[in-house]
């Protein structure tokens, strides 16, 4: 989209054009919150520009904070404007607890809802262009606990000394580090800025996962489009099978990514919301970096061009994973709740005493594999063992192997059908031709190994496991183990 060029800044996006847009966002925010609906209406305003979307993301999360704390009167009056999210300071980052900025009560304020606010943030996005900054503060200097952690709304007026940051993402933003020394007033109640902050980290996963899926949609067709145009050797680099194979693995894993999103957003009303977003953020966002960069690889010189969003997308989508907490915070919360979420839950947790937690802990990386599974089965639902109008799944590998000669004649002879995907068993399995044939409609995901179907054993060397099955007679497929043996 459009930059605009700032005597101060030099050549930014419109700032202007920002803040008529999200009153228009915010209406799905406040009232009524839905999630989805202002994330669509930032995509109809800014046309999935990252530096845009990011922006808008900004200023919504910073404003959902009064929301969250249930300041409705306040969340009237300042709908519209734009907002930042004043947490991060230069020597603590995501360690919020470490902040040095401090607030003191106004002895003045009866209510006791005036600030005085007095310290530095740090890579700020919006911090030189916003009416109001979301600032976390201590009213208690020495406090270290979750609970000595507060939120104020901070004006434009009370901020100063701002100083952008150059980066290497996003370079139509204006990020900066600045001071404040001024009044702020008080969100929700002192103390409670944690929660109030978790309530509203929560849907911010949500939004740096859809602008990564996002970034996705736009950089693949682009991609496409240019490789089927380009000629090269006398014909479209399409056209060669190694760059069609890994452009059509992309837009599979594209089509997966879009849709684990919009499956985890369908569940964002229950409690899975917690575990949904970090899930994005830890799995999601890592995943999206990874098919923009081989997307970018695989198109070449015109992907490195700046008028191309090929390369842009794909350098700025490293910054959602680290948008609202680093990565490897994300990852091991959803280690920790995939537990809570997926496995057998109880009425009443019991509390453990040291040695129960340890032997929990011990047993936690045990029981993974069970939730992992769990997980795969609430996205990826199991299919029908069989659907109107396809063939059953035997009558093609019957097709298949007919087109050959020597399994013709076998085929005529009724000798079972050989595998090359065939695998062992545990030893004396057998079983009849008959089993094999209804199996065979079954889905592959209940169906047995093929090794087992044939009759041979485990305990066969590989050099004579062809030849054993293919001389077998569909009499002694419905021998039993001990015959076998």
């Amino acid at each position: 989209m459009d930059t605009i060029q700032d005597p101060q800044f030099g050549d930014i996006l419109d700032y202007q054009r920002l803040r008529d847009g999200m009153s228009s966002v915010l209406d799905h925010v406040y009232p009524t919150f839905n999630l989805m609906g202002s994330m669509l209406e930032a995509t109809r305003l800014f046309r999935n520009d990252p530096n845009y979307m990011t922006a808008c993301a900004a200023s919504g999360l910073a404003y959902m904070m009064l929301v969250a704390a249930e300041e409705e009167e306040l969340a009237a009056q300042l709908k519209g404007k734009i907002f930042t999210l004043g947490w991060t300071e230069e020597h603590t980052g995501t360690d919020l607890l470490s902040i040095k900025t401090r607030a003191t009560p106004d002895p003045a304020d009866p209510q006791g809802k005036r600030y005085h606010i007095k310290g530095q943030k740090w890579l700020i996005n919006n911090s030189y262009h916003a009416d109001y900054h979301s600032v976390i503060a201590k009213v208690d200097p020495e406090a270290s606990g979750p609970r000595s952690l507060s939120i104020f709304a901070v004006p434009h007026s009370s901020t100063k000394n701002w100083e952008r940051l150059d980066t290497h993402v996003l370079r139509s933003m204006v990020l900066t580090k600045f001071d404040i020394d001024g009044p702020g007033l008080l969100i929700g109640q002192a103390g409670r800025g944690l929660e109030i902050l978790q309530r509203m980290a929560l849907p911010s996963k949500y939004h740096c996962s859809y602008m990564g899926v996002k970034m996705v949609d736009d950089s693949l067709p682009a991609a496409i489009e240019h490789l089927s145009s380009k000629n090269i050797f006398g014909s479209n680099p399409i056209q060669f099978s190694n760059v069609f194979r890994q452009l059509y693995n992309l837009a599979q894993q594209a089509a997966l990514i879009n849709f684990t999103f919009f499956r985890a957003l369908a569940f964002s009303d229950s409690p899975f919301l917690q575990f949904h977003g970090i899930m994005l953020k830890s799995w999601l966002l890592l995943k999206c970096n990874e098919i923009l960069s081989q997307n970018l690889l695989v198109t070449g010189s015109k992907g490195f061009l700046k008028e191309s969003n090929i390369g842009g997308n794909a350098i700025d989508s490293f910054v959602f994973p680290v948008f609202d907490g680093h990565y490897t915070l994300n990852t091991l919360l959803t280690y920790k709740h995939m537990q809570r979420y997926l496995a057998h839950r109880h009425p009443q947790p019991q509390r453990l005493c040291a040695a129960g937690r340890q032997a929990d802990l011990q047993q936690q990386p045990r029981d993974a594999p069970s939730a992992l599974f769990r997980l795969c089965r609430l996205y990826f639902p199991l299919r029908p063992a069989h659907r109107p109008g396809r063939r059953p799944l035997g009558q093609v590998e019957r097709e298949h192997h007919g087109s050959h000669s020597k399994a013709r004649r076998r085929q005529r002879a009724g000798v079972p059908l050989q595998s090359r995907h065939a695998r062992a068993q545990p030893r004396g399995a057998a079983f009849s031709c008959r089993a094999v044939e209804s199996d065979r409609q079954r889905p592959l995901y209940q169906r047995h190994h093929y090794a087992v179907q044939r009759g041979w054993q485990a305990d066969q060397p590989h050099h004579q496991r062809r030849r054993s099955a293919s001389r077998l007679h569909p009499a002694a497929a419905t021998a039993s183990p001990a015959a076998a043996g």
